[in-house]
């Protein structure tokens, strides 16, 4: 007897009709394997899952729903039986919705060193600047009563920040600029000038953000703060009257971050220990955890607004957990531990090992089943650099288990083997699958080169980049984080950086990482991205950030 087994197709939107209305139209979604009526588990979800409650018909090639409230522009997704259908977009009119701000770089300008008066970003030290994009040069010194009188260089028009100067009596002093219309294309050759000598070093940092698509951005407020007492949990600096959805930029202070989430929510804390808020409405002051307890920091903040004033960004579809890097330990075939906070059930856990002996993870227990990706076009990936055997390799687990506080790693040989760790959570509840990875060796030796470049599946994901950079490496733009307690985003000394890039949309930018030792040896780098099951799309990201790598 023969029997033949049949699977059901899943949902497929066709079209919208109309494709864009405000709060409360009429929808048509025309499509197929829609179900000959409405089950328990069908819905319509717009975008930022939010579902409409109101279905006037439903057959198998027809839907019609309204609009529902708090409803805003991206895609429609309709869900049969659990199985997702594709996303089509819908415009939501008169809606005051945005995909919102983008971070674009945090980098440090560390060849400004010693007694000085000015500071100039050299190449190799930025990435190359996008259309339409904010620009702040902060620096800090140690003597007091310095400002910076001027700043110079990379086009538009360079504007004193009102409030960012800051004299701590028992620190150091901090002072910004802005510059609200700089030239694309800029790597190098902005000046900031001093009103006086820096004392025996400068520290200096350059931000860009990108407002939100299609908007124009303005300075919207300005603040400072600094603690006359040493302190380990510190008070940032507050901006009063904010006047529309901002970002809010807080400098490092001056002392190590205790950990990467060392600035209070909504903040998030950068590879250079500042804090970003994208998307805010508050200018409240955040506070910030340093390493130790003898920290006096000073500390700014600038605003800035966009001509959409307030709106309502997209809601986060994934949340980092946890991140560790343990900055190496000796590994073997026989195994190794890794110690890590306690995991929670259905997470995401990621690992990246880093060494320079051609070692790479072959089996990972603790925490979940886990998968190693080997062969070409993986994360896993060795190259000959500095005249070593650089190497790197990942692995996953797609459904944590809970109460997991190591891991046993065994590698492909004897090493010093540094890791990084992640444990990332679906707030939409997801169930998370691998979506693609890719790796090269970039063999150009300039000054800023790409990242590895995916091709999503998945409408929404949450992107992990490696690059191996001997003598160390600054960015990458549009992967804020981690901060790492070892140094910057490394964790195999300053060579191995893992970042991340979560709510990715579904054509993330190529990221671009800054190399100031160009021309002296190959770089390579790895990408991975993982998706989760009945995600909705957020917007494509704001135009204009393909990469543009001198």
């Amino acid at each position: 007897m023969t029997f033949t087994v049949t699977t059901a197709s899943g949902p497929t939107i066709t079209s919208l009709n109309p494709a864009s209305g405000p709060v409360g139209t009429s929808v048509t979604i025309t499509g197929t394997n829609f179900g000959t009526t409405q089950g328990s588990t069908s819905t319509v979800l717009f975008y930022n899952r939010i579902a409409a409650t109101t279905v006037t018909s439903w057959s198998a090639t027809s839907i019609v729903v309204t609009v529902p409230s708090g409803a805003t522009t991206g895609n429609v997704v309709v869900t049969v039986g659990g199985v997702a259908s594709n996303g089509v977009n819908f415009t939501v009119t008169g809606s005051s919705s945005s995909p919102g701000w983008t971070f674009v770089q945090d980098n440090p300008i560390f060849f400004c060193a010693g007694n000085v008066t000015s500071c100039t970003i050299g190449i190799g030290q930025i990435a190359s600047t996008t259309a339409g994009s904010i620009w702040v040069f902060q620096i800090q010194v140690p003597n007091h009563g310095v400002t910076i009188t001027n700043v110079t260089g990379g086009g538009g028009t360079w504007i004193h920040c009102p409030n960012c100067h800051v004299d701590n009596p028992n620190g150091f002093d901090a002072d910004a600029w802005y510059n609200l219309t700089g030239n694309a294309g800029t790597v190098q050759g902005i000046t900031a000038t001093l009103s006086g000598s820096s004392g025996s070093f400068i520290s200096a940092n350059f931000y860009e953000m990108l407002p939100p698509p299609g908007s124009t951005a303005s300075y919207d407020g300005s603040g400072n703060a600094f603690s006359s007492a040493a302190c380990s949990t510190c008070t940032g600096a507050a901006i009063s009257g904010l006047t529309g959805t901002d970002v809010i930029i807080q400098n490092p202070g001056g002392g190590p971050q205790a950990n990467w989430n060392a600035w209070s929510a909504p903040y998030i804390t950068t590879a250079n220990g500042s804090g970003i808020c994208l998307n805010c409405t508050s200018g409240a002051a955040p506070t910030v955890q340093f390493s130790g307890s003898s920290t006096h920091p000073e500390l700014m903040a600038i605003a800035f607004k966009s001509s959409l004033g307030t709106f309502t960004p997209p809601t986060k579809q994934y949340s980092i957990r946890n991140y560790t890097a343990n900055g190496g330990q000796t590994c073997t075939p026989s195994g190794c531990t890794l110690t890590i906070p306690a995991t929670a059930a259905g997470n995401l856990l990621f690992l990246e090992s880093g060494d320079g002996s051609g070692t790479f993870i072959t089996s990972v227990s603790g925490g979940g089943t886990w998968v190693v990706p080997s062969g070409p076009n993986t994360c896993r990936l060795a190259s000959s650099i500095a005249g070593q055997n650089m190497s790197a390799s990942c692995a996953y687990v797609l459904s944590s288990t809970a109460g997991a506080t190591s891991l046993t790693i065994t590698m492909s040989g004897s090493a010093n083997t540094a890791f990084a760790y992640w444990e990332v959570t679906s707030t939409t509840g997801g169930v998370f699958s691998f979506d693609t990875q890719g790796s090269h060796v970039d063999t150009s030796r300039a000054f800023n080169y790409n990242g590895q470049a995916l091709s999503l599946s998945g409408s929404n994901d949450v992107v992990f980049q490696l690059a191996w950079d001997a003598g160390g490496s600054a960015g990458p733009s549009y992967y804020a984080q981690p901060y790492s307690t070892l140094t910057a985003n490394y964790f195999f000394f300053n060579q191995a950086a893992s970042v991340i890039m979560t709510d990715s949309g579904p054509s993330p930018p190529i990221p671009v990482w800054t190399n100031p030792q160009a021309g002296q040896d190959n770089t390579f780098v790895t990408g991975v991205a993982f998706t989760t099951s009945g995600g909705t799309a957020l917007p494509n990201p704001p135009t204009g950030l393909t990469a543009v790598v001198h």
